[in-house]
């Protein structure tokens, strides 16, 4: 969120898109969002500014980021709109039913329905065809799961990891770089509480899966990948 910087990304974004110069795909710069206005601004990490961005066309939306890889979502969990980096620009809005939660890589992104208990894996431009009730989930029966996709420093696919905590397992899916989950592995974890206590991460390769403490910003480690 902006603050003090608002009357900046005013400037800055006054078109739903426009492209700029010398976009460098991976430049470390990051994307910031300001939701009392709509606008999304691309902050240039070497020149310190807002070098363009564009109008959000969703209610309590935020920026999903890997890299080059970049979405916009909302809080519902409704809606994912691919952003041209390039131009700065919306893509197309992928409409979905609610309640979905996105972990997005490198190259695979990784959609979960919670309620329903199923979790999709796809390409990052597979996304724009998404369809819960048309694609085939890459799993299913798994209510209240989380999935995370974990950063692949070799380019050789993906891993996802799903925790179930029904099952008190955590999976392990080896992801293709056309989406296709080509090995799984699964570990029991014993000990696990509901679902809503719940949240999963991954550092490099390494998941970590921990109940949030009552203390702000601690949290109990409940399991790490060696």
């Amino acid at each position: 969120m902006l603050g003090a910087v608002a009357t900046v990304v005013a400037g800055a974004v006054i078109y739903p898109g426009f492209a700029t110069t010398d976009v460098d795909l991976n430049d470390g710069s990051v994307w910031v969002t300001n939701r009392s206005m709509n606008l999304v601004a691309h902050l240039n990490a070497e020149s310190k500014l807002l070098d363009g961005g564009f109008a959000a066309t969703t209610e309590n939306f935020n920026v999903v980021q890997n890299a080059a890889t970049v979405f916009m979502d909302n809080a519902a969990g409704t809606l994912l709109n691919r952003v041209n980096v390039p131009t700065m620009a919306l893509g197309q809005d992928t409409t979905m039913s609610s309640g979905k939660n996105v972990s997005l890589g490198a190259a695979v992104t990784a959609i979960a329905d919670p309620s329903e208990g199923n979790i999709w894996v796809m390409t990052a431009e597979s996304v724009t065809s998404f369809g819960d009730k048309t694609t085939k989930p890459a799993l299913t029966g798994m209510p209240g799961a989380l999935t995370v996709v974990a950063h692949s420093p070799h380019g050789e696919g993906s891993t996802v990891f799903v925790l179930n905590p029904a099952a008190g397992e955590l999976l392990t899916l080896t992801v293709g770089a056309d989406g296709r989950v080509t090995n799984q592995a699964s570990a029991k974890i014993a000990g696990l509480p509901d679902a809503g206590q719940l949240e999963l991460t991954a550092v490099g390769m390494q998941q970590l899966s921990w109940i949030p403490a009552r203390e702000p910003c601690s949290c109990r480690a409940i399991r790490r990948s060696p």
